[in-house]
């Protein structure tokens, strides 16, 4: 039992002291308005910090860490931030992703889902960005995260949200498979999500 303390501790002077500075990076805030994304990441752990946003859609990259990008066509995309180091990246290199669905609008008899809901990035080390899209306001909302058991360990929101992308923060302590629900006026959607 006490040789597992000195193993750990031996990896992780391992994992400094031959593989670089670690450095990682996590999306704050996110924000989709019809069809454009609005982004911030925030990245830890490089001396030189260099961004790079893809938009999931061949579109050109950019290289700021607040940006924003309008998509061209409706459809479900994954927008990724790299995070390193410009002058070192074999030391430092992160990337963290969301899901953006950009919503059909205007078409009548559609049967379009009025709720979506997203974890970005999952799997994830303790800590993620939950986000759902409402295309009409919830007077009755409540955002909360199960275990496999099926026990309610956190409510991350309840109350009223206006129609629109909210994004929550979510951590949790212990590794395991998770599951996100959101009760919207009465209709549930659930997401799992891996806490690695």
């Amino acid at each position: 039992m006490r040789l597992r303390p000195v193993f750990l501790f031996v990896l992780q002077i391992f994992s400094t002291s031959f593989l670089g500075a670690q450095c990682s990076v996590s999306i704050t805030s996110s924000n989709a308005n019809g069809m454009t994304l609005d982004v911030t990441a925030t990245g830890t752990g490089s001396s030189h910090p260099f961004y790079v946003w893809s938009w999931g859609d061949n579109s050109n990259v950019s290289f700021n860490a607040t940006d924003s990008h309008t998509y061209v066509a409706n459809g479900t995309y994954t927008a990724c931030v790299t995070y390193t180091d410009s002058l070192n990246p074999s030391a430092c290199i992160d990337t963290a992703c969301i899901t953006v669905t950009v919503p059909v609008t205007g078409m009548r008899g559609e049967n379009r889902d009025a709720t979506a809901l997203s974890v970005a990035p999952d799997p994830f080390d303790g800590s993620t960005l939950a986000a759902i899209d409402l295309a009409s306001p919830a007077e009755d909302a409540e955002i909360s995260i199960y275990d496999v058991s099926g026990r309610c360990i956190a409510v991350v929101f309840s109350g009223q949200l206006d129609a629109g992308r909210h994004t929550f923060p979510v951590s949790l302590q212990a590794p395991g498979i998770y599951f996100l629900s959101a009760q919207i006026d009465g209709i549930t959607r659930v997401q799992k999500m891996i806490c690695r």
